[in-house]
């Protein structure tokens, strides 16, 4: 990653970054305006660099309408890696943006299909499941993630059991778990 930082006679700043597959991008504003520059360049840079990752932050920190942009811009070129990212960062946005529980569970379970060992994705799902009221989807979803996770403790964390250990009544172990 490389960069310059330039100052117009009238005052105006303009950062330029670029790097080895991070096309070159201009960052323009106020003298006084360096660190916002830096910022924005940085974000810019992270999500070149790790799309998937980056997108998941953004959806973090409640920026969703750019989580949304960010992501219809990124998925087409994005590598196989970071689909399943992609997608859980959009189902996160979904709600907030005017989607539904329903369009976002179908979203977390197309990144679920793609990686079948992303865990919050199958937690997600199931809690989902359960505001919807459906149950029997909840307890399957649970299910399915005990076979992705070899069996039960598998590679699931610990805590990934707990929407079908209430589901099962499998309380002294619910309890334990939290």
């Amino acid at each position: 990653i490389t960069g310059d930082l330039v100052e117009s006679a009238g005052g105006e700043l303009a950062l330029t970054v670029r790097g080895d597959g991070i096309p070159p991008k201009t960052f323009t504003g106020p003298t006084g305006s360096l660190t916002q520059l830096t910022s924005a360049a940085a974000e810019y840079v992270y999500g070149q660099l790790a799309p998937g990752g980056w997108a998941l932050r953004l959806a973090s920190e409640g920026r969703y309408a750019e989580t949304m942009e960010f992501v219809q811009a990124m998925a087409p070129a994005s590598s196989a890696a970071d689909k399943p990212y992609l997608l859980v960062a959009r189902a996160m946005a979904l709600e907030p943006t005017g989607g539904s529980s329903q369009e976002a569970r179908s979203v977390y379970r197309a990144a679920l299909r793609l990686k079948p060992d992303l865990w919050d994705a199958w937690i997600t799902v199931q809690n989902t499941s359960m505001d919807l009221g459906d149950e029997q989807g909840a307890w399957s979803a649970a299910e399915e993630m005990r076979t992705a996770a070899g069996g039960r403790p598998g590679r699931a964390p610990r805590g990934a059991y707990q929407t079908w250990d209430l589901l099962t009544w499998n309380l002294p172990t619910l309890l334990d778990e939290l």
